[in-house]
This record gives C-alpha cells, structure tokens and sequence, in this order.
C-alpha cells in the first residue's frame, strides 16, 4: 500500500514535530509538507492527499486556509485539530471544508485513523 502524503499545518514546531512522529510510527503516512502558517499550507496543498490543519494557525486564519485548500483544484482531504472543545469553531471548521475536527491533544490517538479514513474517500 502506498503511503498517504500528508500536509501538517500547524504554527507551534513542537506540536508539528509531534504529528509527523505519530504519523511516521503509524507506517500509512508520510509526513511530506510541513506548514507553520496558513499561506504555506494552502500552497503545499496540492502536494498532499490530507492535511492536518490547526485551527490555532497563524497567518491567514484557520477557516480561511481550511476553505482554501478545499477550493484548490487537487484538493486533499482536510482533518481540522483544536486545542479546545469550542463547538462552534468546531462547526465552522467543518463548513469551511474540514471533514474531521479532533480536539489536541484529547483525541491524538485517533489522528491516524480518522486521516485513513478521510483520506480513503478522496477520488
């Protein structure tokens, strides 16, 4: 099985060293663009086939970048993560494009599946 290609997009370089190890453990990903703001992120979309995106990132905003990538023509499939159980950042993530939104770090042990699974259902 070919690795899935994902882009992490998320400002603090701690939290992204974090994902791209869980993400290299777990052996169905490969951790290929790497993004501490939104601008960088929307650009590597097209590299990837998913995209973990903080919904704390800087620069262009996390619903911004979200309704961006998903915009972009080869657009991946989009996993938001949030620092905190808001809701409505929650919802407004998913109505931006986010298939998935994971609360960081409560939820990390199901990042790899729900990045497979998303993943799984993009053409």
């Amino acid at each position: 099985m070919k690795a899935m290609h994902i882009l992490v997009g998320e400002s603090n370089a701690a939290i992204r060293s974090t994902i791209h190890q869980l993400l290299d453990d777990d052996g169905r990903f490969q951790a290929l663009v790497d993004a501490a703001d939104g601008e960088t992120a929307v650009a590597g979309a097209a590299q990837a086939d998913a995209a973990v995106i903080d919904l704390t990132i800087a620069g262009l905003g996390c619903l911004a970048t979200i309704s961006r990538i998903r915009h972009h023509p080869r657009s991946p499939a989009v996993m938001a993560l949030t620092p905190t159980d808001d809701r409505h950042l929650m919802n407004a993530a998913r109505d931006a494009g986010a298939e998935d939104v994971l609360v960081w770090p409560r939820d990390l042990h199901l990042l790899a599946d729900h990045l497979a699974d998303i993943g799984s259902r993009q053409p």
